[in-house]
């Protein structure tokens, strides 16, 4: 608690120094005529989701003061105030020690943002030798949207739900639950969580995706529940990797009986190819005489 309660602390000193700079700035910057970035570079902000509790997108966006001028990409200031995103907050970046991260991509057309997806899966080792994943989906409309079952205002969740797994280290699910806060048809879309306790039993890396779909496809699932579902095997692996799961071959460690099991599981990292030769040389594929 006590944490959470400094994290406040820091957000809201750094908002009140922002804000008094805005105030500061308030005749400079009240042309808008000046250069700001478009609205999709906030939805890059990512370091700042954990510490918003999960609030992201909206929230995130909240606490840094922007808001879409409509009809157009343009980030405005709540104070009024016209800012470059990569410049406009800079003090609430800097005490938390991060930055924008940017995806490295081609420098996009003009384009509005209209929709925001998020997925997360964050895995915890128990105390009792077993494994939690908490997956997370939301999706959230910048604008108003009107669905059969009313109006959902921009920047609240159209959907978040939640879907919960535990496994053992053999990477066999042992329980399962899922919930949802957010929905388009509330009474309707929320009654299928117990549905995802068929998920128990089945093996994460034998015959999965198949089992979801065969448990959980169409009207016996939820779509986005079920979606969730197929990402969770990678990221048990990557989880379990150097805790349950051992990945490094030499170099100060032990050497591995088998081969790692991500040795042929993808291009970088094909028997055969250079990086097998440089990270696990003992492991590079030999040539068959023809």
């Amino acid at each position: 608690m006590k944490a959470k309660s400094h994290v406040h602390e820091r957000v809201s000193a750094g908002w009140s120094h922002c804000l008094a700079s805005c105030t500061r700035k308030r005749r400079a910057h009240r042309s808008t005529d000046t250069k700001i970035a478009p609205t999709d570079e906030i939805s890059r902000i990512f370091p700042l989701k954990t510490m918003l509790q999960r609030n992201w997108p909206p929230a995130c966006a909240k606490l840094l003061g922007f808001k879409q001028r409509r009809m157009s990409g343009c980030c405005r200031r709540s104070c009024g105030n016209v800012h470059d995103v990569h410049t406009g907050c800079n003090y609430l970046r800097r005490i938390f020690g991060i930055g924008l991260v940017f995806m490295p991509l081609s420098s996009p057309v003009p384009r509005a943002l209209r929709h925001m997806r998020a997925i997360e899966v964050e895995a915890f080792a128990r105390d009792d030798g077993l494994w939690d994943l908490d997956a997370r989906i939301s999706d959230v409309k910048v604008r108003d949207v009107t669905l059969a079952s009313g109006v959902r205002t921009g920047g609240t969740y159209l959907h978040n739900l939640h879907l919960r797994i535990t496994i053992n280290r053999e990477l066999t699910i042992v329980d399962a639950e899922a919930a949802s806060d957010a929905v388009p048809y509330p009474g309707y879309c929320d009654t299928i969580a117990p549905a995802y306790k068929k998920l128990i039993g089945l093996s994460l890396i034998k015959g999965f995706r198949l089992g979801v779909k065969e448990r959980l496809s169409g009207v016996l699932g939820c779509t986005h529940l079920s979606e969730l579902a197929q990402i969770l095997p990678t990221a048990a692996i990557q989880a379990y990797a150097n805790d349950v799961i051992q990945t490094r071959d030499g170099d100060g460690h032990d050497p591995l009986p088998d081969k790692p099991f991500q040795i042929d599981k993808c291009h970088a990292l094909r028997a055969e190819g250079p990086a097998v030769a440089v990270y696990y040389p003992r492991w590079v594929a030999k040539a068959v005489p023809g």
